[in-house]
């Protein structure tokens, strides 16, 4: 948990409304540095709820959203962000833990909105993981990125979907989508689904994705420098997942290199 207490929220205090089925989270412009807001969906008060946080006009926020499986299902039906007027949204989502299923849509609701998204995303053994993402755009000058990093070990299976959608009336669009997915062993698998659903010409966007394994260079050149090659190949993984999480608080970027360290030698230890 992020102990800086003056720019952080949380998904179960501080300006959230229970209004039915839905959290309202909405993030004011301030004269402090970007509010943090972070989720653990693993929480009995999200169970089958919608979580919807609004960036109003000119302020900034970093959201970290963390999905943790559980030997109960709290998970929320999905997580919507609406970004307004010259708002910028940096989203992270991880999950590391067990089976989960992530639905995320981004809203870049008024002109010259922007919201950068990374998943992150580890799973071994027989785990079963589902990541759904969908960036909105419905103004002018609108830009949005978002970014996907896997592992699989052992057995686990992964479905990813990303979707970016334009209609025909907007222009000077930006927006980009780039899946990224190691496997490891013969039966892990990942199924990816990049989606442009895009009826604008003024636009500049791309998506794509790619499923693949370690490169044997680098791991021969770990090796011959006496590092075993369990080590090795766990140091690559690691880097391969931390290399999007650079601009994170440090305190929160060395939880999650943490959790990758061991779910990594975890999942080494039951091949």
């Amino acid at each position: 948990m992020i102990t800086d207490t003056k720019n952080v929220e949380t998904a179960s205090s501080a300006n959230i409304e229970l209004a039915n089925s839905i959290h309202s989270i909405t993030v004011p412009k301030t004269q402090s540095p970007d509010k943090i807001i972070t989720i653990n969906t693993n929480n009995p008060d999200l169970s089958n709820k919608q979580i919807q946080i609004t960036i109003e006009e000119d302020a900034n926020a970093t959201i970290l959203i963390s999905h943790q499986a559980a030997t109960t299902n709290y998970s929320p039906k999905q997580i919507s962000i609406s970004v307004k007027k010259n708002a910028t949204a940096k989203i992270y989502e991880t999950i590391l833990f067990g089976s989960a299923e992530s639905k995320t849509e981004i809203l870049l609701q008024e002109d010259s909105a922007s919201a950068n998204h990374v998943n992150i995303f580890l799973g071994s053994t027989q785990e079963k993981i589902v990541v759904e993402t969908k960036m909105l755009h419905t103004a002018n000058e609108t830009k949005g990125n978002m970014l996907c990093r896997a592992v699989l070990m052992g057995g686990a299976k992964a479905n990813f979907q990303a979707e970016i959608s334009i209609p025909s009336n907007l222009k000077n669009i930006d927006s980009h989508q780039n899946m990224k997915c190691l496997t490891i062993g013969d039966k892990a698998k990942c199924d990816a689904l990049p989606i442009l659903d895009v009826s604008s010409d003024s636009v500049s966007c791309s998506h794509g994705a790619a499923i693949g394994r370690i490169e044997d260079e680098p791991l021969t050149y770990l090796q011959s420098r006496g590092i075993s090659e369990s080590k090795a190949r766990a140091m690559l993984l690691k880097g391969f997942l931390m290399q999007e999480l650079k601009n994170l608080p440090e305190e929160t970027r060395n939880k999650i290199s943490n959790q990758i360290d061991l779910k990594l030698c975890a999942g080494d230890s039951n091949e």
